[in-house]
């Protein structure tokens, strides 16, 4: 029998953008359209994952802007971060390169993945294609979704695990014979 393996995300972002929605959609398939400010919640999913379980530790975090201390004492045990924008923020994309450059500054090279909430919304910001362009500049993963329909939230978690097995194994997913699940 194959142990479980444990992975520590932690998700960050500026206020409002969706962190909670995204992460409550994840755990448990539920969405509030009330926003209600985050102190700091950590959630729990166990998941199948390229023929092995993985026990997911969330820990979804308070908005962050630039003046945001970097939260230090989370990132020792952290094997990646989600970095969040909402698609009808450009602001929130902006603040996102400053936590990006904070993470960098502070921990060096970890796992990353870049994500454009909200695009069920009319009202768009940050096209596509920035937040794809974004996303190659820093070798991470980039996904659009929106919490409220559903859409490509369980694909921020699996890219995330697969960018966190990417960086322990380069070998990761290129058998041809493995039953992965690739994003």
């Amino acid at each position: 029998m194959k142990t479980q393996k444990q992975r520590r995300v932690v998700i960050l972002g500026f206020r409002g953008v969706g962190k909670t929605a995204i992460t409550t959609r994840f755990i448990n398939n539920s969405f509030n359209s009330e926003h209600t400010p985050t102190i700091e919640n950590s959630f729990k999913k166990t998941i199948k994952f390229c023929d092995e379980e993985y026990e997911i530790d969330i820990l979804d975090t308070p908005g962050q802007d630039e003046f945001t201390r970097f939260p230090t004492n989370d990132s020792v045990i952290t094997d990646a971060y989600i970095l969040v924008y909402s698609v009808s923020s450009v602001n929130s994309f902006e603040i996102l390169k400053v936590i990006h450059d904070k993470i960098n500054e502070k921990i060096g090279t970890i796992p990353q993945v870049l994500v454009g909430n909200k695009n069920d919304l009319e009202k768009r910001e940050v096209k596509f294609e920035e937040g794809k362009k974004l996303a190659k500049e820093w070798s991470c993963s980039f996904i659009e979704c929106t919490a409220k329909e559903n859409e490509n939230i369980a694909q921020v978690f699996l890219s995330t695990l697969e960018e966190i097995e990417k960086s322990t194994n380069p070998n990761f997913g290129k058998k041809k014979d493995s039953n992965c699940l690739i994003i």
